[in-house]
């Protein structure tokens, strides 16, 4: 597979005080797909309207913590449930001028990166960690995965294993067990044609309102032939909040930016992101796997459900390569009490996408 994540130092910005919640909460998707034994198996391309991210576990019913990086592992396994606490003041923002030209810089990047030979499957590896709750215990866990798609209507791979998995504490969340978490082997399951690599199943209000699913290499290049086409794929109302593009992009970057598109839809999607005046830049930051990029987060009231965390985005801009998602805790309290300020607590980082012509020979999940 080529392109592994990049680690590599950029712009000279000093990194600003994460001063104000942005934590993401809305909620939205669970799509996927099951295998003939009935294996829960959901993307991580479901997402909530506004901030992160995003992924797939597979298994049965338990709990996971936090925010951006993991609502959508929530949606994703029936009866998972999302926690998060309180909302935080605003804090003075950092202008937004500097998000805006950075994130120009990634866009031109990405629109200079030359269009990938093609292979059988496209393939995304990623790492994800954070805190989940299985049968009335408390873990941390760092998990990765591999997507593995061969286009509309034909097969697709999810694989999986468990980095690690450190027991905290007893909790009053009673998920389920589930074998697929305790698995320290890859071990791969195979998804319903053509599931991955969707936009997001909308929730809205309205029954029956929702916009059908789009294949993501339907999407458009080009800053305005992207915006109409994403008009046409948010409802007026996704889950009862009024959602514009650029909150939807951010929320979903990850999805499309790695996801097997062209370098102008690429580009396209920094450029709309740059037009958002809530969009503002902390600087200079390492991501959970030490890499170093630019963070981007969105002005809290450009989100009218904000937490005790904020949504980033971390880019390379010298490449137009998205690094990571994660949360950065601002308030440490509830499930987080023992968390200080400023970490991150749930990522979701990005290791490598592109063309690859095979899926590894890994055995089937144990499903007990």
């Amino acid at each position: 597979m080529d392109e592994l994540g990049m680690i590599v130092s950029l712009l000279d910005e000093e990194p600003s005080a994460h001063g104000e919640r942005d934590g993401r909460r809305r909620l939205v998707a669970a799509t996927a797909a099951a295998t003939a034994a009935g294996t829960d198996a959901s993307r991580d391309r479901r997402r909530r309207a506004s901030i992160r991210p995003r992924f797939a576990l597979f298994g049965s019913r338990f709990a996971l913590f936090g925010g951006f990086g993991l609502a959508g592992a929530a949606a994703a396994v029936a009866g998972a449930v999302l926690l998060s606490s309180g909302t935080t003041p605003r804090a003075p923002d950092p202008s937004g001028s500097a998000g805006s030209r950075l994130m120009l810089a990634a866009a031109e990047s990405a629109e200079r990166q030359p269009v990938r030979s093609h292979g059988r499957y496209w393939a995304v590896m990623e790492q994800r960690g954070g805190r989940l709750a299985e049968a009335g215990k408390e873990y941390d866990f760092v998990r990765q995965t591999g997507s593995y798609d061969a286009g509309p209507g034909k097969q697709a791979w999810y694989t999986s294993r468990m980095v690690s998995k450190r027991y905290l504490r007893p909790t009053g969340m009673k998920g389920a067990r589930s074998a697929h978490l305790d698995s320290f082997a890859w071990s791969k399951t195979l998804l319903a044609p053509g599931s991955l690599f969707q936009t997001p199943v909308a929730a809205t209000s309205r029954p029956g309102s929702a916009p059908p699913q789009v294949d993501l290499r339907t999407l458009p290049s080009g800053a305005a032939a992207l915006r109409s086409a994403l008009v046409r794929l948010i409802p007026e109302d996704w889950g009862n909040a009024k959602v514009n593009t650029t909150s939807w992009l951010f929320t979903n970057a990850k999805l499309i930016l790695s996801g097997p598109v062209g370098p102008g839809t690429r580009g396209a999607v920094y450029r709309l992101l740059a037009q958002d005046p809530s969009l503002k830049s902390l600087g200079t930051v390492k991501d959970a796997l030490g890499r170093t990029g630019t963070a981007f987060a969105l002005r809290a009231d450009a989100d009218p459900t904000g937490r005790d965390f904020q949504g980033q985005i971390i880019i390379d801009t010298r490449t137009g390569r998205l690094l990571a998602t994660q949360d950065v805790l601002l308030r440490p309290r509830g499930v987080w009490a023992d968390r200080k300020a400023g970490d991150i607590v749930n990522y979701d980082a990005v290791l490598s996408y592109g063309w690859t012509d095979g899926v590894p020979d890994y055995p089937s999940p144990k499903t007990s």
